[in-house]
């Protein structure tokens, strides 16, 4: 119990240092945001708002559309922010109809679907993310 105790703090610092966007899977996707095996509706599964990132880490703008997710993540916490790899998640990447890198798909809570492909800047994104919110 003792070294429970210990512990604690260090476990709320990994969870506070935890990076806003994580790398989203076939498998994950149908746990955590929908199962598209029963697609009755788009609506997450959770009813927060999902930005997916399809792109791949030899593509050369990556680490940058990487930053300005994870800089999006701290100013809309109700959204849900994930990066997709191309080269692994082939299921995802017919599921959405992806054809060019990078692509960014927005799900609403009620479950409309926006894309873009192509670069997006930090202030893009931010254009984007509040258009989607009104």
């Amino acid at each position: 119990m003792v070294k429970l105790i210990k512990l604690a703090p260090f476990f709320f610092l990994l969870a506070a240092c935890r990076p806003a966007v994580s790398e989203l899977t076939e498998a994950r996707f149908r746990q955590t945001i929908f199962n598209y095996r029963h697609l009755d509706s788009w609506q997450p599964h959770n009813n927060h708002p999902v930005v997916l990132l399809f792109s791949a880490a030899w593509h050369p703008a990556h680490n940058q559309l990487l930053t300005n997710l994870n800089k999006a993540a701290a100013n809309y916490s109700a959204y849900s922010f994930y990066t997709v790899n191309i080269d692994n998640e082939r299921q995802l990447l017919a599921l959405f109809n992806i054809e060019v890198i990078p692509t960014f798909i927005f799900i609403t809570s009620d479950g409309r679907l926006y894309n873009f492909s192509g670069l997006l800047t930090y202030d893009e994104l931010n254009e984007v993310l509040a258009a989607i919110d009104e």
